[in-house]
């Protein structure tokens, strides 16, 4: 299986053992798009996803509803909100969130409006270049 193949195939297997618990899903899926960073936007009813360091023009599209993927831009808002309060709206914003186990600490920028739903996602990293744990 190719690795795009395998990468949609882990979102389906989020989608699908989260139970219908947007917690277990977010959290899935924030660990699986952090490693090595990744942004997902909706558009003309789809949700595509570009990995870092993929070529121009390698996006993929995912098996989620622009439904779902507000919801869970709504619950990342949260998590960045838990880690540091007013950091950022439900609209959006750039911040930093923990999650996982072992916890993860990652940095998103994002936007959930009407009009344009995209998240970027990458591990955090300390002034020196190295993995930040979480505090």
């Amino acid at each position: 299986m190719s690795e795009p193949a395998a990468f949609a195939e882990r979102i389906h297997t989020a989608i699908e053992s989260s139970s219908g618990s947007i917690v277990a899903f977010t959290d899935y899926l924030l660990r699986l798009l952090g490693e090595p960073g990744s942004t997902i936007e909706c558009r003309e009813g789809k949700c595509w996803c570009r990995r870092l360091g993929s070529g121009e023009g390698e996006e993929q599209e995912l098996p989620l509803s622009k439904t779902l993927f507000r919801t869970f831009l709504a619950r990342v808002a949260v998590l960045c909100n838990e880690l540091r309060p007013g950091s950022v709206t439900s609209y959006g914003g750039e911040g930093q969130l923990v999650t996982g186990t072992p916890p993860i600490r990652l940095h998103v920028a994002f936007t959930n409006t009407t009009g344009a739903q995209k998240l970027s996602v990458k591990q955090a990293d300390t002034p020196n270049g190295e993995r930040r744990p979480p505090d």
